[in-house]
């Protein structure tokens, strides 16, 4: 994968695009709805094909030293005040998103096609509207998506197909196996697994 050291910026003000085309075609494109600074990018950090990254206006992106960011990844950073905080030697696999208010420590490993979002629909918040209504309602009141901050701690490893939920906390050193839904808090250490296959018979010949 190709190291970030120089590059060639287009501003694109019509569109709010900024295009940063690195060697072999690929392409890291950051939607620029912020003010200058809201995007801090670290030394080393190498990108696959395809890297998507959105940040709205008065929200925040960090990507720190040595962040690997593999094919078709998408960060959106949406929200009043919302934040992606990426720390040091983190690595995310191929087609992972992360939305919202997520902080990811150290040296965590996030494995193809894992999602994370802070983000979550009103279901009950206004009884007798429909989810979309009281979506559309809560931002009107709130000025602000419906959203619970994530924290996942240093040296973490997340599974293929790991789905982290709202508000989830996962501490440091945790492994989560494939295919897992995460909701809630995770200690230090832990190792959580979904139900593996289980042999039931043979087939008659």
């Amino acid at each position: 994968m190709p190291i970030l050291k120089s590059v060639i910026i287009f501003f694109l003000r019509a569109s709010r695009w900024i295009e940063i085309k690195i060697v072999r075609k690929n392409l890291f494109r950051l939607n620029m709805y912020s003010q200058p600074g809201s995007i801090t990018i670290g030394k080393n950090l190498r990108l696959g094909r395809n890297v998507n990254v959105v940040v709205e206006e008065g929200c925040k992106l960090v990507l720190s030293d040595n962040v690997y960011l593999s094919d078709n990844v998408r960060l959106a950073v949406e929200g009043k005040q919302k934040k992606i905080f990426i720390n040091e030697g983190v690595r995310i696999q191929y087609n992972c998103k992360i939305n919202g208010d997520v902080t990811i420590g150290k040296d965590t490993i996030l494995a193809p096609n894992v999602f994370i979002s802070s983000g979550k629909h009103s279901i009950d918040n206004y009884p007798g509207l429909s989810i979309n209504e009281q979506d559309k309602k809560f931002f009107s009141e709130n000025n602000d998506i419906n959203s619970s901050p994530i924290t996942i701690g240093s040296d973490v490893w997340l599974g293929i197909n790991v789905v982290v939920l709202p508000g989830s906390n996962l501490q440091n050193g945790v492994v989560i196996g494939a295919n897992a839904v995460i909701n809630g808090n995770i200690d230090n250490m832990e190792v959580w697994t979904t139900a593996t296959a289980i042999y039931r018979k043979t087939r008659r010949k």
